[in-house]
């Protein structure tokens, strides 16, 4: 079955999902109109336009492998002012601890939100690129705030974030058997599907299907939007996806209806 749509809304600079707003967290991903990857130019002046306080922020330094980072207070701060300070060798953030930022950064690859809609209050962010899928980082992350924090996979929410799609990424034969049911064969090429594969493990690890979200937003599609290193290659940005569980107390009801992307060009 695949995911739902989802509402999202533009502010300036990012887009914000309500769905999460409604659970009492903060989710964000930021467009082209800055580049936040840990060495550019203007990166904190670009946090405080965007109204992302970099005392609470956590970045990892992602290196498409399956490491996953408990963090909280201890760890806030790690990599806001650039790769010096940055959290190791790290593809995943899991946190139970309101008013810390989770963080990944992308330029086609996926952005994965986890987050409770009920039991104990916990947030997960994922950068998923394909080798980090072929590891199984999306399962794993599920996994390790099941045993980290006491959380079912029930009770999750996860939300899929902009990035390639089928439509724009073209991969080796090899991908046929390393991804039997996320990569196919289209009018003689192959193709790679990184949202249907992180779908697929959600399912796996025990999340509603009713509870998994799509943005159906491609990276590389929308030049206007998004930085794609496809595109672009080595001149590409990096965009920034934000996770907060906010300190306010209460949250709303989950709204689990199908919803459609809402965007429009500027």
């Amino acid at each position: 079955m695949a995911p739902a749509g989802l509402t999202i809304r533009r502010e300036a600079g990012c887009f914000k999902v309500p769905l999460f707003e409604e659970m009492n967290l903060c989710a964000s991903w930021t467009t082209r109109e800055h580049d936040l990857g840990l060495k550019a130019w203007g990166r904190a002046a670009a946090l405080r336009r965007l109204g992302i306080d970099a005392k609470r922020l956590v970045c990892p330094l992602q290196v498409h492998a399956d490491r996953i980072a408990a963090v909280g207070r201890r760890q806030r701060g790690r990599g806001s002012q650039g790769r010096p300070t940055v959290l190791p060798a790290t593809d995943a953030l899991i946190t139970n601890t309101a008013g810390t930022i989770l963080s990944v950064l992308t330029a086609d690859c996926l952005p994965v939100f986890l987050a409770t809609a009920r039991g104990p209050a916990a947030a997960g962010l994922v950068h998923a690129g394909w080798r980090g899928l072929e590891k199984g980082i999306v399962a794993k992350t599920v996994r390790r705030m099941i045993q980290k924090y006491g959380v079912e996979a029930a009770g999750l929410v996860a939300v899929l974030g902009p990035a390639i799609r089928p439509c724009c990424y073209e991969v080796s034969e090899s991908f046929l058997s390393a991804f039997p049911v996320s990569a196919q064969r289209r009018n003689g090429k192959v193709t790679m599907d990184l949202a249907a594969e992180a779908a697929r493990q959600l399912l796996t690890a025990g999340v509603p299907s009713n509870r998994i979200f799509d943005s159906k937003l491609c990276t590389r599609c929308c030049s206007h939007l998004f930085y794609s290193y496809r595109r672009e290659g080595e001149q590409a940005g990096r965009s920034l996806s934000t996770l907060e569980i906010l300190e306010r107390p209460g949250q709303g009801a989950l709204p689990l209806a199908p919803k459609h992307v809402k965007i429009g060009k500027p």
